[in-house]
């Protein structure tokens, strides 16, 4: 918890924010949430819960990782 997350939707959504929760369905809470429109155009929207269906890929943002994890903070988890 407490990580930020950048998330991939379906619909060529695309969002970052802090995690808050989540549920055995990957149903994700995420708060000071921004939604990227494009490179110059982002949209502040605050709390959010995002269903695990419309998710296709999470990645962390500015992790720490131990010594046996890939170095990469840019890596990706695809959920199918």
């Amino acid at each position: 918890m407490e990580k930020r997350l950048d998330l991939k939707l379906t619909a060529n959504r695309h969002v970052v924010g802090v995690l808050r929760g989540y549920d055995q369905f990957m149903n994700i809470v995420l708060d000071n949430t921004v939604e990227i429109v494009s490179p110059t155009e982002k949209n502040e929207i605050g709390m959010v819960v995002i269903r695990g269906p419309s998710t296709e890929t999470v990645s962390g943002r500015g992790m720490d990782f131990g010594p046996n994890d890939p170095k990469d903070a840019n890596s990706f988890l695809l959920l199918y």
